[in-house]
């Protein structure tokens, strides 16, 4: 599995690796991270599924916690059948704008090569 993996690596930290549902956190993950970063999970999900997702981050993390997301506006070749499913900068600000204040916002000028400059936007947000 992905965690076994995972737990192959040294550790750097405390980390630990859980198998779960995020959209549905156990109890013990609300309200004690300080970051989630987030890269490929919010394109992955049904566009349906967004407000549950950005609930998630919500509860899952401390007061005045982070949000770092990789946000993938453009999606070469999409027929819109997804994943991945593109997100537009509207609608992220409507997901997080009313509990989050955004910190920094780029555009990252190196990616991967399958991805053409501007199809994705870094986003760092701050809990209110």
């Amino acid at each position: 599995t992905g965690i076994r993996k995972a737990e192959a690596f040294p550790a750097s930290g405390q980390e630990r690796y859980v198998l779960g549902d995020f959209l549905n956190l156990a109890a013990e993950h609300c309200g004690v991270y300080d970051w989630v970063v987030e890269h490929t999970c919010l394109c992955a999900i049904e566009p349906g599924e967004r407000a549950a997702y950005a609930a998630a981050v919500r509860r899952a993390l401390k007061p005045g916690g982070h949000f770092l997301a990789v946000f993938f506006r453009e999606v070469s070749q999409c027929n819109g059948d997804g994943p991945p499913h593109p997100i537009s900068r509207e609608e992220t600000d409507a997901l997080f704008l009313d509990a989050f204040e955004q910190v920094e916002a780029f555009v990252p000028m190196a990616s991967y090569p399958s991805r053409p400059v501007g199809a994705e936007e870094v986003v760092w947000w701050r809990l209110r």
